[in-house]
C-alpha cells in the first residue's frame, strides 16, 4: 500500500492489505517501505508496527535491537455508530533508543510534528470518504454483483 500525499479520493487498488505488507510513504527520492502491517481485521482493525535505525533503514523484528534504534505501534479501530457513523479511534507507541534522544525528540519534535499530520491525514480521509460515499454511481452492467462509484 502507498500513500499518496496529494490523493483526491480513495484508490481501490489500495485497499487489499495482508499481514506482513507494508504501508509505504514518500520521500524525495521515492517511496519507502515505512510501517508493516502488523494487525489486520479488515473493515474493523489495522494495527501498524514500525522499527528502524537512526537513519531510518529497516529493521528485523525477530532480531535484537541495536544500540539506537526507533520502535513504534499505530493502530486503527473503525467504531459503528448509529445512524451509519462511524467513528475512528486512533492509538500508538513509540520508542527511542538511546533514551536521551527520545527525551530530547519527544519533547521538541515528535508530539508538535505528530499532532500537525494526524491531524491533516484524519482532515485528507474525511473529506476523501465523504467524497466517495456521496459519489453518484452507475447503473448495474449484465455481470456486474454491484454499482461503481464514478
Amino acid at each position: 500500500m502507498t500513500f499518496d500525499p496529494c490523493a483526491q479520493e480513495v484508490h481501490p487498488e489500495w485497499q487489499d492489505l495482508a499481514l506482513g505488507d507494508y504501508v509505504k510513504y514518500w520521500t524525495r527520492s521515492g517511496a519507502v517501505d515505512a510501517w508493516e502491517v502488523a494487525a489486520l481485521e479488515p473493515n474493523r482493525f489495522l494495527g501498524l508496527r514500525g522499527l528502524t535505525d537512526l537513519r531510518g533503514g529497516n529493521l528485523d523484528p525477530k532480531q535484537p535491537r541495536p544500540s539506537a534504534y526507533i520502535e513504534g505501534l499505530w493502530g486503527f479501530l473503525l467504531n459503528e455508530l448509529p445512524g451509519g457513523r462511524t467513528r475512528l479511534v486512533i492509538g500508538g507507541y513509540q520508542a527511542i533508543r538511546p533514551r536521551w534522544i527520545g527525551r530530547f525528540v519527544f519533547y521538541w519534535f515528535y508530539i508538535p510534528v505528530v499532532w500537525i499530520m494526524q491531524a491533516r491525514m484524519l482532515a485528507v480521509l474525511k473529506r476523501n470518504i465523504e467524497r466517495a460515499a456521496n459519489a453518484p454511481t452507475q447503473p448495474l452492467m449484465a455481470g456486474d454483483d454491484a454499482p461503481l462509484a464514478v
